[in-house]
């Protein structure tokens, strides 16, 4: 008898993982989970592009702060865009080496990346 409470116990949660897991990837699946966050790609070599996917038009606003991200040292960017891919050059002559923060703000999400200069 306790062998076949085991199994069904075992089964239930079986069961229980594979539904779950169906729901799940349904879920995802969604277009507005997929579709409403932007993809910042990495740095290609220098500092001196930032290449990002907009799934939705929006506000993009791209900072330069200190290392330890307290003071803001330069804004690079600020405009409204629509819906694409862009590569944004970044303008960083005549700032002194060091390592500083890159802020890049979207409608729904804010990305930091270190930038060594």
């Amino acid at each position: 008898m306790e062998t076949l409470e085991r199994f069904l116990l075992v089964s239930a949660i079986v069961i229980f993982i594979y539904v779950f897991y169906r729901w799940l990837l349904k879920y995802m699946q969604r277009k507005e989970i997929q579709g409403s966050f932007p993809y910042v790609f990495p740095f290609e070599g220098d500092h001196t592009k930032l290449k990002f996917e907009l799934k939705s038009k929006g506000h993009v606003k791209i900072e330069l702060y200190s290392g330890d991200g307290s003071a803001l040292v330069k804004p690079l960017y600020d405009q409204d865009l629509s819906e694409g891919t862009y590569e944004i050059p970044l303008e960083l002559k005549n700032i002194p080496s060091a390592t500083y923060e890159l802020r890049i703000t979207f409608p729904n999400q804010v990305t930091k990346r270190v930038v060594e200069l």
